[in-house]
C-alpha cells in the first residue's frame, strides 16, 4: 500500500468518523470502499452478503490457509453516535459465527467499545483466543499504517524460509501449547521474534553465543520518544527452573544498557529464590513469564496475522500484561 492510498484511506476514514447525516446503508458502502483494500492486502477476497441471508454478516472476507480450504472471516458494521456497543451485541455475533461456520468474527463500529465491554471480551477469548475482533475507527486507521509498515523483501530464500517456519511454530503453539516441548532454545528466540515483530516491534535477534545477556531487543516509539526493551529466553527442556544469578544478571543488563525494562521468559518458571536482593527500583523494569506468556503472545500473533488485529495505544503493555507477580521484597 502506498502512502497516496493511504491518504485517502484516511480521509475516507475521516468522512465516515465525522458525517453525523450519513444513513447507516451509506455508511456501510463507504465502509466497504475502505475494507477491500485492506482486506485484499492482508490476502483476503471480500463481497458483500444480501441481507436475505440473515446471517448477522455484512461482508464475508476468504483467504487460502495452507492445508485447509479456506480462512473465513465475518464482518459486521454497527453505525451509531454516541452509544457504545453492548455486551450481548458482541456474543450474539459470536454465536452466528459460530453457526454458520465463520472461523472468525469482527465488529467495526463508529461508536467506541467501553472498559466493560472489553473485559467481558477479554474473559471470552480465554477460551475462544480467535473468536472476535473488536474494531473503532482509530483501530481502522491503524490497520492501514500496519499494512504500509509490513516487512520489505529483499530476503534470501534460506532466510524466507526460517522466517516462515517460526511463524509456523507460533501458530502450532497458539493452538497447542504442549508444542513447546519439541521446540529447540534457538527455534524459541526465532519464532519470538517473528512474533515480536509482527506485533509492532523492530526487533533484533542477537548471535546466539554473542547476546551480552539478552536474546531480543525490542524497539518502539512512545509518547513520541524511541524506548527500548529486552528479552530473555531460557527454554530449558530439561524442565529446570531459572534461578537467582540468572535474573540478576539480566537486571544488570537492563541498567548498564540503560533500557526502558525486560522480559524475562522462561518456559518452565523460576525457582524460589530467583528474585532475592532485587532492589524496588529494579523489580519495576523486570516482568517474568512462563509457557503462558509465551502462548498469550504467540495467540496474538495469530491474531494480528489476520489482519484485523489492533496493537494497543501503549505497545510496551504487550510485553508486561499477563505476566508473573514478583514476591514481595521484605
Amino acid at each position: 500500500m502506498n502512502k497516496a492510498t493511504l491518504r485517502e484511506l484516511n480521509v475516507e476514514i475521516d468522512k465516515l468518523e465525522s458525517d453525523s447525516k450519513i444513513s447507516w446503508m451509506e455508511a456501510e458502502e463507504r465502509l466497504f470502499r475502505i475494507l477491500l483494500p485492506l482486506l485484499h492486502a492482508d490476502g483476503y477476497s471480500a463481497r458483500s452478503l444480501p441481507r436475505s441471508l440473515d446471517t448477522a454478516f455484512d461482508y464475508l472476507a476468504e483467504k487460502p490457509a495452507g492445508d485447509r480450504t479456506s480462512f473465513t472471516l465475518g464482518i459486521q458494521y454497527k453505525h451509531r453516535w454516541r452509544r457504545p456497543i453492548s455486551f450481548d451485541e458482541i456474543a450474539s455475533l459470536i454465536v452466528r459465527s459460530q453457526v454458520h461456520k465463520i472461523d472468525r468474527a469482527l465488529l467495526i463500529t463508529n461508536s467506541k467499545f467501553s472498559n466493560r465491554v472489553l473485559q467481558q471480551v477479554a474473559q471470552i477469548e480465554k477460551t475462544f483466543p480467535t473468536a472476535v475482533e473488536l474494531l473503532d475507527l482509530s483501530s481502522l486507521r491503524g490497520w492501514a499504517s500496519r499494512i504500509e509498515r509490513k516487512l520489505k523483501g529483499g530476503y534470501s530464500k534460506i532466510v524466507a524460509a526460517v522466517v516462515d517456519l517460526s511463524k509456523q511454530c507460533a501458530r502450532w503453539i497458539a493452538d497447542d501449547p504442549k508444542g513447546l516441548d519439541a521446540l529447540e532454545w534457538r527455534d524459541m528466540e526465532r519464532m519470538l521474534a517473528a512474533v515480536f515483530e509482527k506485533l509492532g516491534f523492530d526487533v533484533t535477534l542477537t548471535e546466539g553465543s554473542k547476546d551480552r545477556g539478552k536474546d531480543l531487543v525490542l524497539l518502539c516509539t512512545v509518547r513520541g520518544r524511541q524506548r527500548s526493551y529486552i528479552v530473555e529466553v531460557k527454554h530449558w527442556r530439561s524442565g529446570k527452573r531459572v534461578g537467582k544469578r540468572y535474573v540478576s544478571d539480566f537486571v544488570s543488563v537492563i541498567a548498564r544498557e540503560q533500557h526502558a525494562g525486560g522480559l524475562y521468559l522462561a518456559t518452565y518458571g523460576f525457582s524460589e529464590n530467583a528474585f532475592e536482593a532485587l532492589t524496588e527500583v529494579q523489580r519495576e523494569t523486570l516482568k517474568l513469564g512462563a509457557e503462558k506468556k509465551i502462548v498469550s503472545v504467540c495467540r496474538s500473533f495469530v491474531k494480528a496475522e489476520s489482519g484485523i488485529w489492533s496493537a494497543p495505544s501503549h505497545l510496551p503493555d504487550l510485553l508486561f500484561e499477563e505476566g508473573e507477580l514478583l514476591p514481595p521484597n521484605n
